[in-house]
């Protein structure tokens, strides 16, 4: 089926397939990655473009084809793995051969109809009274009928334990009438009462317990529904994160930015974030922990943790040797599996109630170089400040270096001054932090062996280096970047029967 029209291809490079489905509309597979490109006939060589959001959706790298070799180094396998916290907050974990779990749920009742649907609710308190009712009337019909007042209805002389009760349908009524004290009208002239006589104290005494029976129902569900109403996962939904987190530089140091917010008047008592890693580790003796927790410190010491939410907040982690984030750069980045949930906790300020929001963030979804947008500005009419909520998700890109935090440090990037100029995206002489790969040095400073001196700090001086060079392709914010492709192999899917021959 597959036709090999390349030559020359070396033993050790590897092959691209092009899967032909329509005219213009190719299909690449290439190291486990599957793009999606299409032909321009006006410039008479095949360009693919890939969009970010459809390559998400594969768990590829952005990048474009446009010659005859491959970069293994931009094109890394990156694999995508299932989140365990969904950016919603609820937990992708599924629970098999629990022993007893439903006898345990039945004994937690309680919990139990908190955490079910509204419609499973419903059903059940509608079941529970459709059944006191229907067990009652079945009660009181064996009562009537042993006591034979359904046999003596024509008999204007005897006395029935209930009046005015003929059959099962009379009688479920009474139970009804009897449980939610009503009173049913039978005939337009009057109304026909149904009541218990003193001549049969058995009907008197199941009288007494549907009422109470009854009475635990209604209030039971009472609290159920007011309960459900007033949770605090409910307030949950006007607290919100970032899409993406964000690893930029602050104060010479690398550091894992996240946005929170409270759509709310009413603020969170006593906030506070938490953020945890979780990822495979394997322990000095071998063993593999899966599901391995890590706190990663958002300023406990300095009480930083503890934020006050009037306006949204950038929660800050510092990547220094603590932090399980030390040894990953920006390339190692995009093949590394863990997951960072983060946890904002307070008390809901009209119910006293702890409320819990939670959300995590893959490698995929967090923006190396970038910071977020500002959010406030000052109204001069009134004296206060608005906050822009449609930029809440936004990002742009700073210069940053794309060594992990572990190789700055050996590299002793603390001689090095990064001025904040390049921070808006371009510096003051023009060049494009995005694009080019200087950074600022005093003049007269190697910015490798030698300590800048305050007297040589006379002008700028821009030197090419790794050190803060850009970041990889798959982390470059609207950029397209040109890499090789070896000699490919074209499989035209349109003529499958010719392809099989």
């Amino acid at each position: 089926m597959v036709k090999n029209r390349s030559t020359g291809l070396l033993p050790l490079q590897p092959q691209l397939t092009i899967f032909i489905f329509e005219e213009n509309f190719f299909l690449f597979k290439y190291m486990n990655h599957i793009v999606l490109r299409k032909e321009r006939k006006k410039t008479g060589f095949l360009q693919q473009v890939a969009l970010s959001h459809s390559f998400r959706s594969f768990g590829a790298i952005p990048f474009v084809i446009s010659s005859n070799d491959v970069s293994r180094r931009l094109l890394q396998k990156k694999v995508k793995r299932s989140r365990l916290v969904k950016k919603n907050g609820e937990v992708n974990v599924t629970r098999n051969n629990v022993p007893k779990l439903e006898r345990q749920y039945i004994r937690d009742l309680f919990t139990t109809l908190l955490d079910v649907k509204w419609r499973y609710s419903l059903v059940l308190f509608s079941g529970f009274f459709v059944i006191s009712w229907i067990f009652f009337a079945v009660i009181y019909y064996v009562i009537c009928w042993l006591h034979g007042d359904l046999q003596h209805n024509s008999d204007e002389h005897w006395t029935p334990c209930i009046t005015n009760v003929f059959d099962f349908t009379s009688i479920f009524l009474f139970s009804v009438e009897s449980q939610h004290t009503i009173v049913c009208t039978t005939n337009k002239q009057f109304i026909i009462q149904k009541y218990i006589t003193t001549n049969c104290s058995s009907a008197i005494t199941v009288l007494c317990a549907q009422s109470i029976y009854g009475l635990l129902i209604q209030s039971f569900i009472a609290g159920i529904v007011f309960a459900k109403l007033a949770r605090p996962k409910n307030r949950a939904e006007t607290l919100i994160f970032s899409k993406y987190a964000c690893i930029s530089l602050r104060n010479g140091q690398l550091c894992f930015l996240f946005r929170v917010g409270d759509m709310r008047d009413t603020h969170l008592v006593e906030a506070h974030v938490r953020l945890q890693i979780i990822r495979k580790t394997v322990t000095e003796e071998g063993e593999i922990l899966p599901l391995d927790q890590h706190e990663m410190d958002v300023g406990f010491d300095r009480g930083l943790d503890r934020v006050f939410l009037v306006w949204p907040m950038t929660i800050c982690h510092v990547i220094d040797y603590r932090s399980p984030l030390y040894e990953y750069s920006a390339e190692s980045l995009a093949s590394a599996q863990f997951e960072v949930v983060a946890i904002l906790e307070g008390i809901v300020e009209s119910t006293g109630m702890t409320a819990q929001a939670l959300t995590s963030y893959l490698p995929s979804e967090i923006n190396w170089g970038h910071r977020f947008e500002k959010l406030f500005t000052y109204q001069k009419v009134n004296g206060g400040y608005q906050v822009d909520w449609s930029l809440f998700h936004n990002t742009y890109a700073v210069r940053t270096p794309h060594y992990s935090a572990k190789k700055l440090e050996e590299l002793k990037v603390t001689n090095v001054n990064f001025t904040s100029q390049y921070y808006d995206g371009t510096s003051d002489d023009g060049f494009d932090s995005e694009t080019h790969s200087s950074f600022h040095v005093p003049s007269g400073c190697s910015g490798e062996t030698t300590p800048c001196s305050p007297k040589n700090q006379d002008s700028p001086k821009f030197l090419d280096s790794n050190i803060l060079s850009p970041p990889p392709p798959q982390f470059r914010s609207n950029k397209i970047n040109h890499v090789e492709v070896p000699e490919i192999v074209v499989v035209n899917m349109s003529n499958q029967e010719e392809g099989e021959q």
